[in-house]
């Protein structure tokens, strides 16, 4: 029997690929990061919507008219046009302080009853009309806008035009423009911006983290063949036996056939694992639409789910490459 290693002759590689089914997924720690987030409070609506007629007006088409609130708060409607819904969820996205509206505010909550009944609907009239940037020394236009709110909420209006644009002119020049008002926005577009006197609850973004392994598997595979001929005839031998070693390492042995030829295929796997962490915000949904546009500033997703899948196919994906490296190597047969 003849014995001989075969050293540096390699005639193929073949690379099997098989995903590793090791998967972790852990929860991270909640944390703040440095982010601020608007105040928020949520609507309340206590009626039916109204209508009003405001053509003829220096506002033109048609405002809807409600009972709302802000966190319990009396709030006043910025966009005539636009209704809204109880449990939207309002970022406080700017205030008011010595302006017009401070002045029209208090001064139909210095009148008998408050910002409820009529005083109520003028307000909404005025709020409007400041709004759309009518003039506020046009105190007719105003006056005109105030019968016209009266008669949407009321169906009718008892008062004289010269009374309304008395009360108009009284509202627009009241000495008391003090205390600060909030402005707030749902960002939803359907939806109308809010005015009024609370300054909302303070939010804070929550993040958290997971985390995935994820093992990758090649199966590397050398085939070595090799010719035994006589040296003095040249003709194929049969029956002659070779020991096949990889790196110094005994692989096997084989037989060469009628035809002088003896095959061994090195086969090797190599596994490796990974891990990838990904960070989400926690409470996104619970936001108001404002303030996800600023959460997102400092998260890299807005729900576990989708923090779990980008985790768990970064993981494959580092786990594939050091796998791959490493049945790339140079070997000795």
């Amino acid at each position: 029997m003849i014995k001989k290693k075969i050293f540096q002759k390699i005639t193929s590689i073949i690379l099997s690929m098989v995903i590793g089914l090791s998967l972790i997924e852990i929860g991270g720690i909640s944390d703040v990061k440095a982010v601020t987030l608007y105040p928020e409070a949520t609507s309340r609506v206590s009626s039916s919507w109204l209508t009003v007629d405001m053509s003829g007006t220096a506002l033109g088409g048609t405002a809807y008219y409600n009972n709302l609130t802000l966190n319990g708060s009396t709030a006043f409607c910025l966009d005539k046009g636009k209704k809204l819904q109880t449990g939207v969820k309002f970022a406080r996205v700017s205030s008011k302080t010595n302006s017009m509206y401070n002045r029209v505010w208090n001064y139909w909550s210095s009148q008998g009853g408050g910002l409820t009944g009529e005083n109520s609907a003028f307000a909404q009239g005025m709020f409007w009309a400041l709004s759309e940037g009518v003039s506020t020394s046009d105190y007719s236009a105003y006056g005109k806008i105030l019968g016209r709110t009266l008669e949407g909420v009321y169906g009718l209006n008892p008062y004289p035009s010269d009374q309304m644009k008395n009360w108009a002119e009284q509202a627009l020049t009241f000495n008391n423009t003090s205390g600060t008002l909030y402005m707030y926005d749902s960002g939803i577009s359907s939806h109308q911006r809010l005015l009024t006197s609370t300054p909302g609850v303070g939010i804070i973004p929550l993040y958290n983290e997971v985390s995935s392994t994820k093992s990758y598997k090649t199966t590397e595979s050398i085939k070595v063949k090799v010719n035994k001929n006589d040296v003095d005839t040249s003709n194929e031998l049969g029956g002659a036996t070779f020991d096949f070693y990889k790196d110094n390492v005994k692989g096997g042995s084989a037989v060469t056939n009628s035809s002088g030829i003896a095959e061994h295929t090195f086969t090797t796997e190599f596994t490796k694992s990974a891990t990838s962490t990904k960070s989400y915000c926690s409470n996104y949904d619970d936001l108001s639409v404002p303030n996800q546009e600023k959460a997102k500033e400092n998260c890299e997703y807005t729900s576990r789910s989708d923090a779990q899948a980008a985790a768990d196919k970064e993981a494959l994906e580092k786990a594939k490459e050091l796998a791959e490296a490493g049945s790339g190597q140079v070997h000795t047969i």
